[in-house]
């Protein structure tokens, strides 16, 4: 397998959202939450940005309605964003009471169905990419925690240097035009740090 190949598979767009949430859990300094319901955090989370989402995926596959997990037809892109959002959706509404207990997690919860809700909205003309909009996400977040708490450091600098490799393995798979690739990463990084600052 190519190495461009690999880094498209492994930083896939549907395993971003749920791993942002759950480092930044557990890198945050005095979170107000017991440990019993980061559990549950946890779990809704990851069955509703990561589980259900690919079932759907994997379901539209099978009614031929989707080709592959690379969504290439702006029509495909349109209807798995519309189900992931949905599922999105589901979860936040399962634990916006736990959430209200931390809102850095809320806005960075919201932030991912922000994200998709415009990638939507671009997608319907323009095959940005999804990749470089879920990893910047991650970096978007990463940066904006470090402002408000200080150190994050680490995690910015390996976001970063992921968002260039993967940028690079898109294009080197042909998956998408240069300014696919800066237009997805701007979007991500500017929707997080609005969403986190602003919300």
């Amino acid at each position: 397998m190519k190495l461009s190949r690999f880094f498209s598979i492994i930083l896939h767009p549907i395993f971003i959202p749920f791993l942002t949430l759950y480092i930044s859990i557990l890198k945050l300094p005095n979170i107000l939450i017991l440990n019993y319901q980061i559990k549950i955090i946890f779990l809704i989370a990851f069955l509703f940005t990561i589980f259900f989402p690919l079932i759907n995926i994997f379901f539209f596959i099978l009614l031929k309605k989707v080709k592959t997990l690379e969504l290439e037809l702006l029509s495909e892109r349109l209807l798995v964003l519309c189900c992931t959002i949905i599922w999105f959706v589901i979860g936040f509404f399962l634990l916006k009471d736990i959430l209200f207990y931390s809102p850095i997690l809320k806005r960075i919860y919201l932030g991912s169905i922000f994200i998709m809700s415009l990638a939507m909205i671009v997608s319907k003309k323009w095959k940005i990419s999804l990749h470089m909009i879920g990893i910047s996400g991650a970096c978007g977040t990463f940066i904006s925690l470090g402002l408000l708490y200080g150190g994050f450091q680490d995690l910015i600098i390996t976001s970063i240097l992921l968002s260039g490799v993967l940028g690079y393995s898109r294009l080197k798979e042909n998956a998408h035009s240069p300014q696919q690739i800066y237009a997805g990463f701007i979007m991500g990084i500017c929707t997080m740090l609005f969403t986190i600052f602003y919300l």
